[in-house]
């Protein structure tokens, strides 16, 4: 997701492969980490309904437990705000490039924001969101 928003950072030629290889590093130490974690701390692994929980709690008790909970949710959180926040600049993108409807590009006079391009992704957003349900049938 990181590559949609390019066009507003300064050079993206230059910084954006960077940034993206710093991600990506970050993300496999912290996974690799994880996994020593696991390792170390919970032998059966493989049978746990939820291992990160189940370690945590091992190695730190019912506040590892709730340090991890807490965690989840602001990883979910975080997760959710950049995918919102990315898609809502496809459209636009789209628009600017004459993939869809020009009145889509439109940028509002006073917020300088792909305002219609926003109601459009957020109504689809909300439209989905309603049709679908998490819990399994």
């Amino acid at each position: 997701m990181a590559t949609i928003p390019a066009g507003e950072v300064r050079d993206p030629k230059r910084n954006l492969p960077h940034a993206l290889l710093i991600a990506i590093a970050v993300v496999a130490f912290v996974y690799i980490l994880i996994q020593v974690v696991w390792r170390g701390t919970l032998p059966g692994l493989a049978e746990s309904q939820k291992p990160l929980a189940d370690a945590s709690m091992q190695f730190m008790g019912a506040v590892g437990g709730a340090i991890i909970s807490a965690g989840a949710i602001i990883s979910i959180t975080g997760n959710l705000n950049i995918l919102v926040l990315s898609v809502l600049g496809v459209p636009f993108a789209m628009a600017e490039q004459e993939q869809l409807p020009s009145f889509i590009a439109r940028v509002h006079r006073r917020f300088s924001t792909p305002h219609v391009a926003i109601l459009i992704s957020a109504g689809l957003m909300l439209l989905f969101t309603l049709k679908s349900s998490f819990a399994k049938r």
